[in-house]
């Protein structure tokens, strides 16, 4: 889920003097020529750039699915070969099934239309030849004079283009998101979502459809601030920041916010940041643990746990990312290090997952590149 959406800690002098900074090594996954012609990626382009490119897509195995928001289609791809298009149902052009010629050595491309299927975004792949796409449908007033705002709703496809499940907020179809911050799956198949309602902070899990487990922004404060001064302090303002789950599905990293407000009038913000906290939640046990109990960086930013232990993120330079591995008792384990190569506007995203995985996606020479870091 996200531009660059690299950071969890800032990591800090101390720690990589004490840790040998390991390079990480790319591997490229896939690489499908950008342009109009058949099996290509088609994303729209201004002045020589290419835009409208999700900033995160689908791998599984040697399945790719990529989502192109400015055609309202995904393209799905076995062995870099293109497989699968699924269009929204006024994609009338993209009817036509594209026949391979009699040199090429790839099987016909079958097109499916799909009614549910407005504008697709990021891509989250799951555990059984399936995948999550967000799919975003425009307000009747954004249609027709880019005003207005629209809502979005979670479609499940297999990799034949099969529609297996349409997820609306939790769990009913007839109900939509409002704005959904980031998703994936853990080692279950169960998709995580985190989002906004009503202002608030929300992370849902669901599974076959069904929402399951929910958390909102309340639990979340009542579980890192539970009598503690400064969630009632007169001077303190607290909250809850972000949720994300770990791997296993069976706890929760909740990150709260703690700030002072400030009385002097001259102030130009009426905030001043004290500290961030981190908690460990097991919604199995309704047991918790405290990883950080004050960090007192404002630049220390919460990002998604690595595996089953928390993934602390640092960008030394536009090309290079250090990262440190930490247990669940704040200990650092490792130091990591990757370096981009190439122009650094080339790479468009680049984010981890539950599963540890770091992935980038690269534009160079007409083709779309994505690469993966062991």
């Amino acid at each position: 889920m996200k531009k660059f959406v690299l950071l969890l800690l800032i990591f800090s002098g101390i720690f990589c003097s004490r840790f040998k900074v390991t390079k990480l090594e790319s591997e490229r996954l896939f690489a499908i020529p950008l342009g109009e012609e058949a099996g290509s990626l088609d994303f729209p382009k201004h002045h020589g750039i290419y835009h409208g490119i999700p900033s995160r897509i689908g791998i599984s195995g040697d399945w790719l699915i990529v989502s192109e928001p400015g055609k309202k289609r995904i393209k799905i791809y076995k062995d870099e070969n293109l497989s699968v298009v699924i269009n929204n149902e006024n994609n009338i052009d993209d009817q036509t099934e594209y026949v391979p010629s009699e040199s090429e050595n790839e099987s016909p491309v079958e097109n499916i239309i799909s009614s549910n299927l407005d504008i697709p975004g990021m891509i989250v792949a799951g555990n059984n030849d399936d995948f999550y796409v967000l799919n975003y449908s425009p307000a009747e007033r954004d249609q027709q004079d880019q005003e207005g705002t629209g809502f979005y709703k979670i479609i499940q496809y297999d990799v034949k283009g099969n529609m297996l499940d349409l997820i609306g907020r939790e769990g009913k179809e007839e109900l939509p998101f409002e704005s959904i911050l980031w998703m994936d799956i853990d080692s279950d198949n169960n998709l995580w979502v985190l989002h906004r309602h009503l202002g608030e902070l929300q992370l849902d899990r669901y599974s076959d459809g069904e929402n399951i487990v929910s958390f909102s922004q309340k639990d979340c404060e009542r579980t890192l601030f539970a009598n503690q001064s400064e969630n009632s302090g007169a001077n303190t303002l607290s909250g809850c920041e972000l949720m994300y789950p770990v791997e296993n599905g069976d706890e929760i990293l909740m990150v709260g916010k703690v700030e002072k407000i400030s009385s002097k009038k001259s102030d130009k913000s009426n905030y001043a940041f004290l500290y961030r906290k981190f908690v460990l939640f097991n919604h199995t046990t309704a047991s918790k643990s405290v990883v950080f109990e004050k960090l007192n960086d404002p630049e220390d930013y919460p990002y998604i746990p690595y595996g089953n232990n928390l993934f602390i993120w640092r960008t030394l330079d536009p090309s290079k990312i250090r990262l440190g591995i930490y247990t669940n008792e704040g200990d650092i384990t490792k130091s990591l290090q990757i370096e981009l190569f190439g122009k650094r506007p080339n790479w468009r995203s680049l984010y981890g997952t539950l599963s540890g995985k770091i992935v980038g996606l690269r534009v160079f020479n007409r083709t779309f590149e994505v690469y993966e870091w062991h």
